[in-house]
């Protein structure tokens, strides 16, 4: 025989029927304060760059880019963009807080963290440099400039030993790049293996057409402490001549930064 179903008063509801619509009512609360906070959120102010002393048409393509950020201060890539401007014109400082605030705008964009420790590698601040580094290779394990940088920023902060095996493993990995023989070579001439950085040195300077300022000088010394010294001032004599050059870079985003800066032919042209 069949059970009489249970009957509610038509004024009644359900407990666990009103017991699911407050945890949805919990969930939406919960849900709208998380979305507020970050709509909310305090972030890294803007930069207010003094720029009374530069020419008019980098001036004017700086401020452009600031009114256009101020215009916009919570698009991410205006900001990012007077960031990048600041950066062409050697404003790291100013620079750094762009890149911060576009971190706070889109945390999961590895650009951003990597072009801030970029401009604090620019303002001297190695240690915050270094540490941005790690947080970029963490976001994107597979991008090479900021595994090389990361390697650069830790020997010339004197961490030999943390540098060593970055630059062991990225030279097995990209056995023709300039920049990873080079940072190993550096590694072996800091430790006194002199024949080592020679070797390691000259593969560099291949890599890179032989035609590197700071090889020549890093080759030139390691000649010097293994005894060769008429070879050590024949590549000074060479340093010499090409201190200014270096391999074409081959970092996407340093290279968006470097194509940021007009000048001002751009304005004469107008």
């Amino acid at each position: 025989m069949a059970q009489p179903r249970p009957h509610h008063d038509a004024g009644t509801v359900p407990v666990k029927k009103f017991t699911r619509i407050g945890s949805l009512l919990a969930i939406l609360a919960a849900t709208t304060s998380a979305a507020l906070w970050w709509i909310l959120r305090p972030l890294p102010e803007l930069p207010q760059p003094d720029l009374s002393a530069l020419e008019p048409g980098i001036k004017r393509q700086i401020q452009e880019a600031l009114d256009a950020a101020q215009a916009r201060p919570r698009d991410v890539d205006t900001v990012a963009m007077l960031g990048k401007t600041l950066l062409a014109y050697d404003r790291p400082e100013d620079a750094a807080r762009c890149f911060a605030r576009a971190s706070a705008l889109q945390a999961d964009d590895f650009r951003w963290t990597y072009l801030q420790a970029q401009a604090q590698r620019r303002s001297g601040n190695s240690d915050r440099a270094t540490t941005l580094l790690r947080e970029t290779i963490t976001q994107e394990p597979t991008f090479l400039p900021a595994r090389l940088a990361l390697g650069e920023a830790l020997l010339d902060a004197g961490e030999i030993d943390a540098a060593a095996p970055l630059f062991e493993q990225l030279a097995g990995e990209y056995p023709e790049s300039p920049h990873a023989l080079f940072g190993l070579g550096r590694v072996r001439a800091e430790r006194g293996q002199s024949a080592e950085a020679v070797t390691l040195l000259r593969r560099a300077l291949v890599a890179a057409d032989r035609r590197w300022g700071a090889a020549h000088y890093a080759l030139a010394l390691a000649l010097r402490d293994s005894g060769e010294r008429d070879l050590a001032q024949r590549q000074l004599r060479l340093y010499e001549a090409h201190k200014e050059i270096a391999p074409r870079s081959q970092d996407p985003l340093l290279n968006e930064v470097a194509q940021s800066r007009r000048g001002a032919e751009h304005y004469l042209n107008l």
